[in-house]
């Protein structure tokens, strides 16, 4: 758009420039008729007007007399072209000056608009900088705060293997299979993605897990029997979070919530309720954020569920 300006106001100051050069041409035109017609009445006041009674006295014949008279006419009638000549010049000039101003006013409005889009464009730019550091610093925390999340759980993890080892605590109950965790349409799915638009900046992060569209208030319900993982709680940009450590070794999570009804330790069976849904920490939405650990490890949930 900037650069659109900058061409249309170029061509605006082209056409000032041919009006100021034409302008130019017939000012000099003018001053150079004007010059000659000056200096010849400047010698007629000088040497005194020859009128017609001086061209009769002084006509030697009548056939001079008639010369004479005729060649006062020529020179009276080209002095008669010329002031009529310069009016219309003059005319003409004075219309050109007219449209000139016009075009020197179009131009300071085209200058204004241009200086009004590049301030506009420079803002733009300096806001675009900011959200993508923004985002880059918000990225930048996500990822430290998942690989914090993965630590706790495969500590959790190789604690639970070897008290399974070593004849520890046995779970009990549960199909042993995963089930979902609230009935809703996915609205985005495992891997990296297209979703976050911030002042028309799209981010393309690693989404690692699944979105279910459900409304604040949404009961969740644990996918699978375990123990309520010591990483549950708030968790910045999951926002609320329920982690639950399964006895095949693995993990899901449920973040985004509103509330949890679940605490650190506790065990609980395949769809017991262990939260509501909502839309904490870093959400565009009310929706369910579902993940499952494999040895500390995200996976695709739709492969489990």
């Amino acid at each position: 758009m900037v650069e659109e300006k900058q061409e249309e106001l170029d061509e605006k100051q082209l056409e000032i420039d041919d009006m100021i050069a034409d302008i130019t041409e017939q000012r000099n035109s003018i001053d150079d008729r004007q010059e000659g017609l000056s200096s010849r009445l400047r010698n007629m006041f000088k040497k005194g007007s020859v009128g017609f009674l001086d061209v009769l006295l002084k006509s030697a014949s009548f056939t001079e007399l008639l010369s004479n008279l005729s060649m006062m006419q020529i020179i009276l009638q080209h002095d008669q072209d010329t002031l009529a000549s310069l009016e219309d010049e003059y005319a003409n000039l004075k219309a050109a000056m007219a449209k000139l101003g016009e075009a020197k006013a179009s131009m300071e409005v085209a200058q204004e608009e241009l200086e009004t889009e590049k301030n506009n464009a420079e803002q733009a730019e300096a806001e675009l900088a900011e959200t993508l550091e923004y985002l880059q610093a918000r990225i930048a925390e996500l990822e430290a705060e998942a690989a914090e999340i993965e630590e706790v759980i495969k500590e959790e993890q190789r604690k639970a293997a070897e008290a399974r080892a070593a004849g520890g605590y046995v779970y009990t109950g549960g199909s042993g299979t995963y089930i979902w965790p609230a009935s809703g349409p996915i609205t985005s799915y495992f891997g990296y993605r297209e979703l976050y638009n911030v002042n028309g900046v799209s981010v393309s992060p690693y989404h690692g897990g699944i979105d279910i569209g459900i409304p604040t208030g949404t009961p969740v319900y644990a996918a699978a029997e375990g123990v309520v993982s010591s990483a549950t709680g708030w968790r910045g940009d999951y926002g609320y979070g329920v982690f639950i450590n399964h006895p095949n070794g693995t993990t899901t999570a449920y973040a985004h919530n509103s509330s949890i009804v679940v605490s650190p330790g506790e065990y609980v069976e395949q769809g017991q309720l262990i939260a509501y849904s909502g839309s904490t920490g870093w959400s565009l939405g009310p929706h369910l954020h579902f993940e499952i650990f494999v040895n500390g490890v995200r996976v695709d949930p739709m492969l489990y569920l």
